[in-house]
């Protein structure tokens, strides 16, 4: 389909060039997943590394009190 419009030099098909195309779409849609992907796996992990790091903080909190009943602080 190659319709010239008076006067203005250009054909339909060159305007259909400005809408998105498939692929276009398609990109679009793997770039947004790709990043709720990344930031799913990023919450992961945060969550995954919350128990270590409350371990972590009972260990050193439980070391403070020892020191403390001793009197070494």
């Amino acid at each position: 389909m190659s319709l010239k419009f008076k006067g203005k030099g250009f054909t339909n098909s060159d305007s259909l060039t400005s809408l998105p195309t498939m692929e276009l779409l398609t990109l679009m849609y793997m770039l947004i997943t790709s990043h709720t992907l990344i930031s799913k796996q990023k919450m992961i992990a945060k969550l995954e590394e919350a128990p270590y790091n409350i371990q972590f903080e009972q260990h050193w909190l439980e070391a403070q009190t020892d020191r403390k009943a001793i009197g070494t602080v």
